[in-house]
Parts: C-alpha cells; structure tokens; sequence
C-alpha cells in the first residue's frame, strides 16, 4: 500500500524536474547564430526589460532583436576592417559617457538595473558604441573609398588637360570645373571662408545651396546619425582651419589644388577664383564618397 504512493509521488517529482529543466532549456533557445556570436532569449528579453526603462525606447521583441543582431554584425565587421572593438575600447566608452551624460539620474538607473558592469557595457555601452565606431571608421579607410579617389584624381589631371576645350580666361574663372561637374553629373558649388573661418555656400544657378553637410547623414541609423552629425561639426571647423592656412593661402588666383582633398563624406577638387578682403572664393567639384549602406549591401551584410 506504501509503494503505491511512494511511486505515483516519486514519478511527479522526476516530471516536475524534467520540466523544470525543459523550461529553462527553452528560456535559453538560441534565437539567432551571427557569426561567432549567438543570441537567446534570455538576452532579448533583458533587453526588451532595458530599453522599457528608457523614454522613448522601443520595447518590442523584434527591436530587441534587430539591435542585438546588429550590434554583433558590426562587431564582426569591425574586425574584418582590421579595427576591433576591443575591451580597452569599451572601458574609455564607458568613462566617456559617465563624463558626459546630461542625465545621471538616467545613467544611474541604467546602471543598476544591469546590475554588475559586464551587463552594463554588453547590453548598453556596446550596442550604442558599435554603430558609431564601425561609422567612423568606414568614413575613413582607404580601400573603401579608393575608387573615388582615383576618380577625383583623374578629374584633376583632366582639368589640367583640357586646354583646347575651353579658353585660358573661362578655365581660371572657374568654368573648367563646371565643365567637367556637369559631363560627368557631379555637384559644381562656389564657397567663400571668412576670416573666422565660416564657411558658405555662394549661391550658383549650377548649385543645389545645400548646407555644408553630408548627404548621407539622413540615412543612417539615429543614434548614428547624432555621431556623424557631431563629427560633421567638429571636421568642419577642421577643414575650415586647414582650408585657410594649408591650402587656399598657397594658391594662386586660378589655380587648380593638385590633388583631391578629403572630407568626410566625399572629396573636393578646389579651385581658388578670388580672394578679396581677406574673404577665399573658391570652386569646388564634390565627388560622393561610398554610401554606408550601399557598401554595407555590397559586402552582403543587408
């Protein structure tokens, strides 16, 4: 008679166990294998539980999910570029934003919600820093943007070349560039730099009087878009300082700078046309750099 209970309650310990173990098997299901890097659900859903204590943020499963599956992409594709996204890296991430943030109350929070600082900086310094890193590296590698390089160049020598197109006086007041922008439909705009080293756009009818910005800017990711617009700001101020002592104070009314002078977003052929009162009028032919999601879709990353 003992046995007869003992067995049927013994039975329902081991099946309670099992799926016991069954569930917590299934909480951490690989969703999604990228790479050398995997994600369950137990991150998804720490993550969801993240971004809720964050106005603003999305907390769906599938947006959970786009950003860890993106912040490994770019993980990967940092490495591939030969610019890891190393530990040391992550640590000055988090010193920078404990430096920075105009709301600690928020950080602080944050903070202890991941509760130790592996979390914090795996689920929240990583996955904001990946996309601006990978960004700004892309802005700048060589091999990348090589091809609009050459082009740049081969435009240049072109220019230097073109004498039985166009006469001496057209090809020094700046219709040479217009000229070449125009056969091979690129942007043709006319600059002035001031003496406190702003820079505008002088008004063309062969100009599209867009600020001095990069067009790829609105198709980036938000809070990529926050970095590039910042790092914009910080390379204008740059270029508008090296512009004025490095280049247009060496040329010569009509010349033609000989090599293609980068930028964040593209390469200018400059050309000064006039400097009066201090003030550099300058020509310039903009060659678009490579567009970040194109190069993306090329690789097979989209």
């Amino acid at each position: 008679m003992k046995y007869s209970i003992i067995y049927p309650t013994f039975a329902l310990c081991i099946i309670l166990s099992f799926c016991s173990v069954k569930n917590d098997e299934q909480n951490k299901t690989i969703y999604y294998n990228i790479y050398n890097y995997s994600i369950n659900s137990e991150d998804v859903r720490f993550f969801r539980s993240l971004n809720a204590i964050q106005p603003g943020m999305d907390t769906s499963y599938k947006a959970a999910l786009y950003q860890l599956k993106r912040t490994y992409l770019f993980l990967h594709i940092s490495d591939s570029l030969g610019f890891p996204i190393t530990d040391s890296l992550l640590q000055m991430e988090a010193l920078r934003i404990a430096r920075n943030t105009l709301l600690p109350h928020r950080l602080d929070s944050i903070r202890k919600f991941c509760g130790d600082s592996l979390r914090y900086i795996r689920y929240f310094v990583l996955p904001n820093f990946a996309p601006r890193w990978l960004y700004a590296q892309f802005l700048w590698h060589k091999d990348i943007h090589r091809p609009q390089r050459d082009t740049a160049q081969q435009l240049i020598h072109e220019w230097y070349h073109m004498d039985n197109t166009i006469s001496i006086f057209e090809k020094l007041s700046g219709k040479g560039l217009q000229y070449l922008a125009k056969k091979y439909h690129y942007r043709y705009e006319r600059y002035q730099l001031d003496q406190i080293g702003e820079i505008r756009i002088v008004p063309l009818q062969q100009s599209t009087n867009k600020n001095f910005v990069s067009e790829a800017i609105p198709k980036i990711p938000e809070k990529t878009k926050w970095f590039a617009e910042q790092q914009m700001n910080q390379q204008n101020q740059l270029i508008s300082k090296q512009l004025a002592e490095k280049i247009l104070h060496n040329l010569r009314i009509g010349e033609l700078f000989p090599q293609p002078i980068e930028l964040p977003d593209c390469f200018w052929i400059l050309q000064l046309i006039d400097n009066y009162r201090g003030i550099y009028y300058f020509d310039v032919v903009r060659i678009p750099k490579k567009d970040f999601f194109q190069w993306l879709h090329e690789k097979g990353y989209l």
